[in-house]
This record gives structure tokens, C-alpha cells and sequence, in this order.
């Protein structure tokens, strides 16, 4: 979400009582999604039957037992290959198969073996069926069995490529008329078409009405995704929009509750479809997102929702339009959902997602764990109610299951990490398919709980890749990459009904997941069989491992010995599944792990920079603050550098060309607004004329100029001036412009209290020390001292232009919204408590400075610890405790200049990391030799 969001969240609360309404309103309606979707599995039953026999029957015989009626034949019946024997009141006897059916041509004594010739004749008299569980269901209303079972196979694949196709068509009418409009229209779809499918007339219209039904039923869950999220700030928005699955799962127990009560499909149906009708009476009342309005430059009618928001979460100043913008109409439009809004005016297209190695296979990774993340959710869901034991309960348990699996989710995101998290749970869920393999199928409750656990595993990968997907990619093709990964769940949800119907092969082959005719492998020498094709799969995987791995290793990656892992995989469980799924993420944990410590600009800076020149690598910031609660946040941001005394002038010289170079890009970029850079001019003055006339990076800001006598005289009290134009930075956007460029390259964030460096070393391969005054104690290092400043920000929108003296004590910095007033410089002071004099003094020395200042309005007083040393500290060091090493590189020390030089020390500190890692493939490369 743009940055106006965040202050929106800000002001109003991430989760107040008016998003709660919300929120809980509109994943309500989830349910129905979740409802529809499983539906058929009760609905498209196929019970058992034979066909129908021309006359009234005598006798009925199914081996050694005889009844006077089929009904009471049906509790015996236990496999589709047994037949029925039925005597008629004229003596004709007649054999019952289900799908053909046989005259005896000798009519003798009721038996049910009989030698004697026999006249075969199609069902032309219907069907018979056991109606013993189910009154009524679609198969039963139309014959859909024999030459025509295949109809009833396509009726949820025809229901799901309905979601896939609604997916698409409602997500973009979502943008182009507002989100309100769509859940107002698909959830009154989803009522009128759910009813509508209870009294179509026949097959063909029956089809039709659930595809609709699925068009409408996507499209709600696609935009409820966009519209929770919209209303949601950021530090409740993981939970939210994962917890829209939770309701789903909710809708999966309600088919299964109904299903119990009600056996007749039609009457079925429309229970299910009246389960939210309370929803769809009040859905008229929820509000349009005030991001969507902006976007249309409906700016009154946003206000008009954020003027409810805070009567709800009762704020009593409510955060006005024009505070949520920046100040060029043009980009009032930029307030979209998530990280989504776009800087560039570039159409990019599928291609964007193969322009290069690192890009292309993320890609591909990324779109099997979709599909395959969709496949085994719905098959473990499809396949649960054909396990054994009582179906109703099945599919309650397997909704059930889910619910605690978002919980965990959620926690071991924040804990461990969106890939930490993902790839252990698809390899459990994988391993879990091989293990019900060799469970007996007479243990039907072991199966039964081996199948909820591998919905339970796929359901916490299911759940987070589409969070994790956003977070991988840049901004530019961000929506592209997670409209394609749901492309390929859509496609894997379609896919996941023709496996499961493969039960009727083997029941165990919707877990396999493979086209193979297993007539020939199941009969005589089965097992060699079997091991014979397991055994050529594990050495057409080592074929493809050894293949991958050397294109990896070109990225620079450091590859561990995963190889010889696969290998034993293959051969101990002789099974490919698990290894497949294992194959699949392998390529992303060869990646080295990096830890950034420090979220400053100086941690954020660096550990972007790490992700730009080594790209292979696997990043993670650690701090136990972030924006808005860092030392950077209170930095005043102006580009005039501070001069280290122990640091070479040259060395300097190139930090602040790289930073200066870096920002002013941005400041002439469509970006510059949200990340808070812009150009200003001004002054500095002197009271007497500097030794040196011209600073060292005099020549890399813009018309660097000594003042004209004529511009002296605004100032009285100086002799002497300097006028350039430079850049300013304002530290709170910049810091979560910053954030949300790591996120998109898939760096990973984690509030954490680091004590010692030492205690990351069984965690990641690299550390980058960029505490700032934590490393007094993190490191010991006793040349770093606190300068403590205090500053003032001030509503003074008539100041344009910056005013320094010269000493660099007292300045008037103008930003995009405020003016910060400084400054003190309290060597070693630890306070972080304003003072009042202090601040009437800078007041007062401001004033002095620019008289106007006396009106200025809405002062907030910011105190923050200069992390100060003679010189930065950028340089590398290997930490060593019993013969274990682990590489630091240290970035930190950048006292009142950190600003000024952050990008020039970050690449540095980037290329001794890219050193480091160079180091650990030399010693791996000997440690193989």
C-alpha cells in the first residue's frame, strides 16, 4: 500500500472497531465461497446401482442371500464388479450389472451361477439405485453413470475453471468500478445463482447455472482479498488476509453439516445457499475503500469514509485527504491496495518474469508451489469423504483442520520467515502423501488423520503464498507475478478433481499424482515393477539435480551438499513424491543467508545493497526497532556532509557522490513523493570566512556558489556564504520506502533483540553489524560515543528555502510537510528525554536566523543518539569460537552525517560481503577437494 495508507493507519488505528465491522462482514460471506466450491461432494454422488429390469420381481438373489426386494440387497453390495439375480412374476430371471444387464435363455431354478446361454441388453429401463444414504442426487436425477459417468466427472472441473475465469474478469471489473460494486453484485450472485441451480431442468442447464455460480463465487473471494485489505494497516494485515481462508475453511463444515441433514441434492442446495443470506440483506451498507475513491479523485467521498472510520475507532482529529497526498494533484491516485501501485508507465507483460536467470526461476518455483499448493488442497478436500469411516465427519475434520493452520502460519511467519515456514510444510505434506501409501486401507481412522495432517501442511503453504509472492517480487511486476501465480492455482484447482477421480483406478493414486496405467504394474511381478520405476525416477532426478545445480552455482550462490541428500531421499522411501516437492524449493535453500542487524537507514540501505549485488543471497533485517521508533526517524536529512577526522578525504568524497547520485535519481523519479526526496535550495553562512572556502563536495552538489553581497544582507550577524542546491530527505518515508523495496526483493523482516553476534552464527552464514549506537555494547567498541540531538518540527509551509550556519549547530531544514529546527550536539549524553530549554533555545537561535519562524505553528520536539566515532567503521572481520567461523562485516559510526554518505557505505559494505561470500565457496570448493 502506497504511503498515504500507512499514515491513514496511523492516524485512525491498523484495527479498530469500524475495520473489525468490516473485516468480520465481509469474510462472512467467505463462507459461501467455501460452500460452493465443495458443494459437489455430497451433491454429485454416485451410489450404487444396477440397471432397471422390465416387470415386477419375485425374488431377488446377490450370492448366498435372497430378499424379496433390491432395497434390501443394496447393505450387502461391495464392489462394482458383483451383480444382482432377480426373478420376475412372469419366471424370467434376470442378471443385473450396472451399466448391462442379461436374460437366462433356460429359466430354471433361481440360482445365482448359471452356465447357460444368456441374451445381453442395454438399461434401457433406467437405473436402479441405492438410496439408502442419499434420497437424491444430480447422478440419480439424470443417469449420470455408464456412458454417461463422464458428465458427472466434469462438474466440478467445469465449476472450478468457472473460478478461474471469474477470478479474472472480476478482479479487473474491481479496479475499474470500485470493490463495493463487485461484492454487492457477486454476493447477490451467489444467492440467486445458488438457488437458481436447485431448480434447473436438466444436466446441460444445471452446468451452466454452477458456472456462473463459480464466475461470481471467485470474483467475491478475489475482491473480499482486495477489500479487508485496503481497510487493514499494515501491523494487522498478515492476519487479516490470512484469516479470509479460515472462513472459507468454515464454509467446507458447513457442507459437511448439511450434507448430514439434508439427503435430497436440490433441497441440499438451497440450504447451502440461504446459509448467508443474512449477509447478502445487509451487504448494501458496507462502504467503498477510501484508496479506490482516490484513486478516481472522488476526494469528498473519501473523506466521508475516513471522517466514519474515526467516529467508529473514536478519534476525535481525524487525518483529512490532503494529508494523505502529496502536494502535485497528480499523485492523489496512488493510494492502492498493498505494495501494488506501480512508479512506472511501462506495459510489462508475462516476459517480465523470465528477463533473466535469478527472476526466471523464481518464477517457475513460485508457479509449482502454486499449482501444487492448489492441487493437494483440494485433493486431500475432494478425496476426504471416499477414506472410509463416516464422510460427513471426514469433511468437517478436514475444514476443521485448517483453522488452527493459519494461526501457526501467521506465528512462524513473523518467527521464522515466509521461506523457513513454506518449504518445511510442502515437504511435510509430500512425505505425509507417501506415508498413506503404505497404511493399510483397513485402518481407516490412521488414514483418516494422516490425510488431515497433509491438509494441514498444505493448508499453512497454501495460506502464505500469496503473501509471499507479493513480497517476492518488484514492484513493477509485483500484480503480474501474483495474477499469475493464482492463474496456475486456477488450473491446479481444475486439475484436482481428475485426480482424485482416479480412485477408481488405484485409491491411492489421487496422492501419487501420476498418469500411469497401473494394470500392468499391480499385475504379477508388481513389486519388481514398482521398484523398477521407482528406481529409474531417483536416477532421472540425480539427473536433473546434477543439471540444476551447476546453473545455480553460476549465480554465485553457495551450494551445500544438497545432492547426495536427494539422492538418499530417493532411495530410502523408494517413493517420488517427497522428493518432488523437495525438489522444488532445494534451489532457494542453497541461497547463503545473510543477517542485516540495524534498521536504520544504515541497516535498511545495506542490506538493499546486498540484495542488488548479490542477488542469490537470502537477506534478513534484525532490530529491535523499526521506523517509526529509530534514531534515523529523528535525523534531520539534510545532504551536507560531516567530515570524519580519520577518514580519508577521497574515501568520503566517494560515499557522498554515490548517496548524492543515488537520491537525486530518486528525487527525479515518479517515486520521489512516497519515498520523501526532494531538491532545495539555501544558504549557509559564517560569521567569519572559513579556512577552507571550498568543501570537499562542493563540486558534487548543484551550483555551488559563494553568496552575493545582496543575499548577505538577510543575514546581518555574517560575513560570509555558500549557496547550492542539495537534496532532503524526509527520514520517516524514506525509511518505509526503503522497507518496502527489501520486501519486494524478498528480504524478510524480524523484530528481534540480537544480544551477541555470536548467537546468529547456527542461523545464517553472514552477519552485517549496522547497530548504530547498539554496537557500544553488541561489539564492545569503545570508540563509539553518543551525540545526543534534539530537533523540532514545525508547521512553517512559507519557508522554502534551508538556512545552516556555518558551525552546523543551528539550521532550518524545509521538508515535504514540516520544517525541522536544530540543533544541539551533547557529546556523550544518554538522555533521551526532551528538555524545555533546550528547546526555547533552538527556537530562539532559529528565529534569529529566519525572523517568520515566530509564527509557526504545531511544534513537536524529537530527541535521537548520533551512533559518532573519528571514522565510520566499514570493514570485515571473522569471529571465531571453537574452530567455528562465522564472517562479520561491520557498518556503523556515521555520527550527524549518516545520511549524507548512507548508499556510498552500503555499497562498500555490500562488496565485502560479496568478498565473504567468495570466501565461503573457496573453503567449500577445498573442503570437496
Amino acid at each position: 500500500m502506497a504511503l498515504s495508507s500507512e499514515r491513514l493507519f496511523d492516524s485512525l488505528g491498523h484495527f479498530g472497531r469500524f475495520q473489525a465491522c468490516v473485516y468480520f462482514a465481509s469474510v462472512f460471506q467467505a463462507m459461501s465461497c467455501g460452500i460452493h466450491y465443495l458443494a459437489s461432494v455430497f451433491m454429485a454422488v454416485t451410489p450404487n446401482f444396477v440397471c432397471g429390469f422390465p416387470g415386477n420381481v419375485s425374488s431377488v438373489l446377490f450370492h448366498n442371500s435372497s430378499a424379496s426386494s433390491i432395497e434390501d440387497i443394496w447393505t450387502l453390495w461391495t464392489s462394482t464388479e458383483n451383480y444382482i439375480v432377480v426373478q420376475l412374476e412372469n419366471g424370467e430371471i434376470w442378471e443385473l450389472d450396472q451399466c448391462s444387464r442379461s436374460k437366462r435363455e433356460v429359466s430354471l431354478d433361481l440360482a445365482y451361477e448359471y452356465k447357460g446361454n444368456k441374451s445381453v441388453f442395454p438399461c434401457s429401463d433406467g437405473f436402479l439405485y441405492d438410496d439408502t444414504k442419499w434420497k437424491s442426487t444430480v447422478v440419480t436425477q439424470w443417469d449420470l453413470v455408464c456412458d454417461r459417468e463422464w458428465l458427472a466427472k466434469l462438474i466440478q472441473p467445469t465449476f472450478m475453471l468457472g473460478v478461474l475465469i471469474g477470478a479474472v474478469i472480476f478482479g479487473d471489473i474491481a479496479d475499474r468500478l470500485g470493490r463495493q460494486r463487485v461484492i454487492w453484485f457477486t454476493s447477490a450472485g451467489q444467492f440467486v445463482f445458488g438457488i437458481a441451480v436447485a431448480f434447473t431442468f436438466d444436466y446441460y442447464s444445471f452446468v451452466v447455472v454452477r458456472f456462473l455460480l463459480a464466475m461470481v463465487s471467485s470474483g467475491y473471494l478475489v475482491v473480499a482479498f482486495v477489500y479487508v485489505t485496503e481497510f487493514v494497516g499494515i501491523k494487522a494485515r498478515t492476519w487479516a488476509s490470512m484469516h479470509v481462508h479460515a472462513f472459507f475453511a468454515m464454509g467446507i463444515m458447513v457442507v459437511a453439516l448439511v450434507g448430514f441433514l439434508v439427503r435430497t441434492w436440490w433441497v441440499y442446495q438451497i440450504f447451502l445457499s440461504i446459509a448467508t443470506l443474512p449477509f447478502v440483506l445487509c451487504c448494501w451498507m458496507l462502504p467503498e475503500t477510501p484508496f479506490w475513491l482516490l484513486s478516481e479523485e472522488r476526494y469528498e467521498d473519501a473523506q466521508k469514509v475516513i471522517d466514519t472510520m474515526a467516529r467508529w475507532n473514536k478519534v476525535s482529529t481525524p487525518c483529512k485527504v490532503s494529508e494523505l497526498c502529496s502536494v502535485q494533484q497528480d499523485d492523489l491516485s496512488s493510494g492502492r491496495i498493498g505494495d501494488d501501485d506501480t512508479s512506472s508507465t511501462k506495459k510489462h507483460n508475462i516476459l517480465d518474469l523470465f528477463c533473466n536467470w535469478q527472476i526466471a526461476r523464481r518464477t517457475i518455483t513460485v508457479w509449482l508451489i502454486w499449482f501444487t499448493g492448489s492441487l493437494g488442497y483440494y485433493v486431500f478436500s475432494l478425496s476426504s469423504v471416499s477414506l472410509g469411516g463416516n464422510e460427513y465427519l471426514n469433511l468437517f475434520l478436514i475444514g476443521a483442520v485448517e483453522l488452527p493452520c493459519y494461526i501457526i502460519a501467521c506465528v512462524a511467519m513473523d518467527k521464522l520467515g515466509r521461506r523457513n515456514t513454506l518449504i518445511p510444510f510442502l515437504i511435510l505434506s509430500a512425505l505425509i502423501c507417501v506415508l498413506i501409501m503404505f497404511i493399510p486401507q483397513d485402518f481407516n481412522i490412521l488414514i483418516i488423520l494422516a490425510n488431515m495432517a497433509g491438509k494441514f501442511s498444505i493448508g499453512v503453504a497454501f495460506g502464505l503464498i500469496y503473501l509471499y509472492t507479493a513480497e517476492l517480487y518488484p514492484t513493477i511486476v509485483r500484480s503480474l507475478a501474483v495474477g499469475s501465480g493464482s492463474m496456475m492455482c486456477r488450473v491446479g484447482s481444475v486439475v484436482a478433481p481428475f485426480c482424485v477421480y482416479l480412485r477408481s483406478v488405484w485409491i491411492f493414486m489421487p496422492l501419487v499424482g501420476v498418469n500411469q496405467d497401473l494394470g500392468n504394474v499391480l499385475g504379477g511381478d508388481d513389486d519388481k515393477m514398482c521398484i523398477k520405476n521407482v528406481t529409474c525416477f531417483a536416477f532421472h532426478l540425480q539427473e536433473k539435480i546434477d543439471y540444476f545445480l551447476p546453473l545455480y552455482k553460476l549465480t554465485g550462490a553457495v551450494v551445500p551438499q544438497t545432492h547426495s541428500v536427494v539422492t538418499k531421499i530417493a532411495a530410502d522411501t523408494e517413493e517420488w513424491v517427497g522428493t518432488y516437492l523437495f525438489c522444488l524449493c532445494i534451489l532457494e535453500m542453497a541461497s547463503p543467508k545473510v543477517a542485516v542487524v540495524g534498521a536504520g537507514v544504515i541497516g535498511l540501505s545495506t542490506a538493499l545493497c546486498i540484495t542488488e549485488t548479490c542477488p542469490s543471497c537470502s537477506v534478513a533485517v534484525l532490530s529491535d526497532q523499526f521506523s517509526p521508533n529509530t534514531t534515523s526517524d529523528v535525523a534531520a536529512g539534510m545532504l551536507i556532509p560531516h567530515t570524519y577526522p580519520d577518514t580519508p578525504i577521497h574515501r568520503q568524497k566517494q560515499w557522498f557522490k554515490e548517496t548524492f547520485t543515488y537520491l537525486f535519481a530518486i528525487s527525479n523519479s515518479a517515486e520521489a513523493s512516497e519515498a520523501g526526496i526532494h531538491l532545495v535550495f539555501g544558504w549557509q553562512v559564517f560569521k567569519s570566512t572559513p579556512k577552507e572556502a571550498l568543501p570537499f563536495w562542493s563540486d558534487i552538489v548543484l551550483g555551488f556558489r559563494a553568496m552575493s553581497e545582496a543575499e548577505l544582507l538577510k543575514f546581518p550577524q555574517h560575513q560570509f556564504g555558500q549557496a547550492f542546491t542539495t537534496l532532503k530527505c524526509d527520514c520517516p518515508p524514506y525509511l518505509l520506502w526503503l522497507e518496502k523495496r527489501l520486501k519486494a526483493a524478498g528480504a524478510q523482516m524480524y523484530t528481534r533483540k540480537v544480544a551477541d553476534l555470536w548467537e546468529l552464527h547456527s542461523e545464517y552464514d553472514i552477519v552485517v553489524n549496522c547497530a548504530g549506537m547498539g554496537a557500544h555494547q553488541l561489539v564492545g567498541d569503545k570508540q563509539l560515543f553518543p551525540v545526543r540531538g534534539q530537533v523540532l518540527k514545525v508547521h512553517a509551509p512559507w519557508v522554502k528555502q534551508f538556512i545552516r550556519d556555518g558551525d552546523g549547530l543551528t539550521y532550518i531544514y524545509p521538508g515535504i510537510h514540516r520544517v525541522t529546527l536544530g540543533g544541539t550536539r551533547e557529546k556523550g549524553s544518554w538522555s533521551l528525554s526532551p528538555d524545555a530549554g533546550t528547546t526555547k533555545d533552538i527556537f530562539d537561535r532559529c528565529c534569529s536566523l529566519e525572523p517568520s519562524l515566530q509564527g509557526a505553528q504545531g511544534m513537536e520536539v524529537k530527541v535521537g543518539l548520533r551512533p559518532s566515532r573519528q571514522c565510520v567503521r566499514v570493514q570485515r572481520e571473522v569471529l571465531s569460537q571453537g574452530g567455528v567461523e562465522l564472517p562479520v562485516v561491520h557498518n556503523y559510526g556515521h555520527g550527524a552525517g549518516g545520511f549524507s554518505v548512507h548508499r556510498g557505505t552500503a555499497i562498500e559494505a555490500a562488496q565485502l560481503v560479496e568478498e565473504c561470500i567468495s570466501a565461503l565457496q573457496g573453503s567449500s570448493s577445498r573442503a570437496k577437494l
